[in-house]
């Protein structure tokens, strides 16, 4: 009898076990599944024996938890408190050093806007307002607390190894990332131009006093848009031909071309205009029909007229001239009316 309760019992517990069985069986068909989905060309075994695939999966499981797991370990622990720290630290550095760079180049045009009169008595002055962007605040708080437990994750402290791989994964997803967000993201904190909020600031030349300020040029007339533009386009081009390490903001290529710029100014602006570019140190070439040269022939020493006529047969013919310009103002002076415009 008691083997007939033993038989009994081994029988209840068999019934009990099976459905177990089956769940834990359906449990690794789907992980032998998700991985061979995963990694398809890693399947350490595609035979139709399942108790025989398993035992090569579990094999596998064996050697990422002996060898490999360590190894991934071992390398995301020098990831995470010696390259990846130093890169984005650097990478920060590299941004604000960039961005005192352009300051220091804006002080550079700004001794060239200084040497030039914007309005009787006064100067121009370019300003470099900073904006607020929050791209800029996260990549500076992250690199502060990166920066901060550098020691704690050199100890092996585990909670400051979780969060320093926190941070810096987080900021490698933003700066790889393909979403518009993330290329928003990593345009506003690392191109610094984007930092600031460029004005321009007219100052007394005696007192330094500010008497007014251009922070939109949409917000001026017409005249002040193109003075504004002539006089901060004449700085920055005297600052980028200049050379690297002058002290001053002289162009090394200073032939600049202006073909017919000032032909619907006011005469005082292309004189300030003209001005300011003679005295940024450009050779100026200045294509302009006849009827405009009263405004620019105080800046023009020699001339070079361009004319088009038709012969008797209706052919154009172009000839030119090339005189100072005091023989062109005697030929305009004795051929009025007949100067081609």
């Amino acid at each position: 009898p008691w083997r007939r309760d033993q038989r009994k019992a081994a029988t209840r517990a068999g019934d009990g076990v099976r459905p177990d069985a089956r769940r834990s069986r359906d449990e690794l068909a789907r992980i032998v599944a998700s991985y061979d989905e995963e990694f398809p060309d890693a399947i350490p075994n595609d035979s139709d024996d399942f108790d025989e695939r398993v035992h090569d999966y579990v094999s596998v499981c064996r050697r990422i938890d002996d060898r490999e797991l360590p190894t991934a370990y071992e390398r995301m622990r020098r990831l995470i408190t010696e390259q990846a720290p130093g890169a984005i630290l650097n990478l920060h550095m590299a941004a604000d050093a960039e961005e005192r760079r352009i300051v220091d180049q804006i002080e550079r045009v700004n001794s060239g806007l200084g040497s030039v009169a914007f309005n009787r008595g006064t100067r121009l002055r370019l300003q470099p307002g900073s904006k607020t962007l929050p791209a800029v605040a996260e990549l500076n708080e992250k690199a502060r607390q990166i920066s901060a437990r550098t020691t704690a994750v050199s100890f092996g402290d585990e909670q400051a190894i979780l969060e320093q791989y926190s941070d810096i994964l987080l900021l490698r997803q933003r700066l790889a990332g393909d979403t518009p967000e993330d290329r928003a993201w990593t345009r506003d904190a690392l191109d610094v131009r984007n930092r600031f909020d460029f004005y321009c600031e007219e100052r007394d030349s005696a007192s330094g006093d500010i008497i007014r300020t251009y922070s939109n040029a949409g917000d001026n007339s017409g005249g002040e848009q193109e003075k504004l533009m002539a006089f901060c386009l004449a700085g920055a081009l005297s600052f980028n031909l200049a050379a690297p390490d002058s002290d001053d903001n002289r162009p090394l290529f200073a032939q600049l071309v202006l073909d017919e710029a000032f032909s619907k100014s006011d005469p005082q602006f292309a004189q300030q205009a003209l001005s300011a570019f003679r005295k940024f140190g450009f050779q100026l070439v200045i294509v302009a029909t006849v009827q405009n040269t009263s405004t620019i022939q105080p800046y023009i020493d020699n001339v070079v007229m361009v004319s088009k006529t038709e012969d008797v047969d209706g052919r154009p013919t172009a000839s030119a001239l090339s005189t100072s310009i005091q023989g062109f103002t005697e030929v305009r002076r004795t051929t009025a009316n007949r100067l081609p415009v």
